[in-house]
């Protein structure tokens, strides 16, 4: 791991935003919907990599109630 392997990655930052969010009693700007949303693109770009680059479309309405829909 490089030692700047955390910062780079976005923890440090993430780790920071939800520790103050508890102390202010907010929700902090990582949350569910943003970690589902973030999947379904990483997944996405998978799939359509075996397909040689074809835009696919990926369901995600079994993710709605979690996305906020």
């Amino acid at each position: 791991m490089a030692p700047d392997e955390n910062w780079s990655m976005g923890y440090q930052p993430e780790l920071q935003d939800f520790a103050e969010a508890i102390q202010a009693r907010r929700q902090p700007q990582s949350n569910l919907a943003l970690g589902i949303d973030t999947t379904l693109t990483i997944y996405a770009a998978y799939v359509s990599a075996e397909s040689r680059g074809a835009e696919v479309t990926i369901p995600t309405d079994q993710f709605a109630g979690e996305r906020g829909e």
